[in-house]
Formats: structure tokens, C-alpha cells, sequence
């Protein structure tokens, strides 16, 4: 027979262990929110036509972002693995691209979805160097098409600062959340307020 002063032990060293393994899941589970969220804020600060690509890796560095560098973009996606992994919520992905043309960031891609093929929220997000967008000649375009499908947002380099910063700003909970987010219009709240 076991005495108390072990069996309390024994409790006491796996209630140890539960929080050590709750602790790493946890810090594995949100941290695409937190980088995420860090290299929207990037992309919001970059100037399109005028970063150039040692400025944006130096830029990169200040906000804590870890990039991927490709001979013709930079890549900051994030998922959820973990959630993914433990099947407690769909894919949920955030694509997010600095493409470069000539040393210099030549257009920003934000691409989002919920589901395996999009089928929960599909969100596209690109800033043009020109005002040749689908719109048309304009500084923003928004166009949800449902809630629960694709809402496309272009932009271009004239387009204000805080603007930018605003159509950039994505729910990255959703990388986070149990069950995912169930739509375009909680993905991206920002855009039906816009529209």
C-alpha cells in the first residue's frame, strides 16, 4: 500500500505535468495569433513602389516577424496546427506575401480562409502599385459577396496610412478559436462596416 505523503506526491507531480503540457499547447495554439497579428502590422507599414527589400527585412526584425524569403517575395502565413491537429476546428489559414520587383516590395497579398476549400470564409486582400484594380481608378474597393463566402479589398499605395492599416486588420483570433470562425463577416468585420 502506497502511503499519503507518496500518493500525494504522485498527485502533486502529474497536476505538474497536466500544466506543463496545457502550458506548451497553449503557447503553441496562440502563437500564429500574436504573429499574425505582427505581420499584418508590417504589411500595413510598408510602402508599396518604395520599401525596399533590405528596408522590409530590416522592418521585419523591428516587429518580430519571421520571414520566408523567396527569390520574389516574402512570406508571413500563419495556420492553425494545432487546432488543425487536435480536430477542434477546421483549417483555418492566413496567407500573407510581400511580393518584390527590382529590390522593391511591389505589392501586398493577404489571402485568409476557414475550411479545407474555403468553404466557411475565403478572404482576398491585395494592394496594386497602380490604381488598375477591378474597381476601377479608386484608392479602395470592397466587395463582400456574402457572408460566407469571398469578400475581395484592393487597395493602392495612395490610399492613407490609417486606411491601410485598417483593411489590413484581419481577425487573427480566428487562428485560435474552438470550431473556427464560421464566416467572412467574422473573419473580417472590417470589410461589412466599409461596404
Amino acid at each position: 500500500m502506497t502511503k499519503p505523503t507518496n500518493k500525494s506526491r504522485i498527485i502533486a507531480l502529474a497536476s505538474l505535468f497536466s500544466v506543463f503540457i496545457l502550458s506548451t499547447l497553449s503557447f503553441f495554439a496562440l502563437r500564429p495569433v500574436m504573429c499574425a497579428k505582427k505581420a499584418l502590422q508590417l504589411l500595413g507599414a510598408t510602402q508599396v513602389g518604395q520599401t525596399s527589400t533590405a528596408e522590409f527585412r530590416k522592418m521585419a526584425k523591428g516587429y518580430g516577424v519571421s520571414l520566408e524569403e523567396s527569390s520574389n517575395a516574402f512570406d508571413l502565413s500563419q495556420q492553425n496546427r494545432v487546432f488543425q491537429y487536435l480536430h477542434l476546428a477546421p483549417p483555418t489559414v492566413m496567407l500573407m506575401n510581400a511580393r518584390t520587383t527590382g529590390g522593391v516590395v511591389s505589392g501586398i497579398t493577404v489571402h485568409a480562409w476557414v475550411g479545407g476549400s474555403g468553404e466557411f470564409a475565403k478572404i482576398n486582400i491585395d494592394e496594386f502599385d497602380s490604381h488598375n484594380t477591378s474597381c476601377g481608378d479608386v484608392p479602395i474597393c470592397v466587395q463582400p459577396t456574402s457572408s460566407t463566402m469571398t469578400t475581395y479589398v484592393f487597395f493602392v499605395p495612395s490610399t492613407p496610412h490609417d486606411q491601410r492599416r485598417h483593411l489590413l486588420s484581419l481577425n487573427t483570433w480566428c487562428l485560435a478559436k474552438l470550431g473556427g470562425c464560421k464566416s467572412s463577416r467574422e473573419f473580417f468585420p472590417i470589410a461589412w462596416q466599409i461596404k
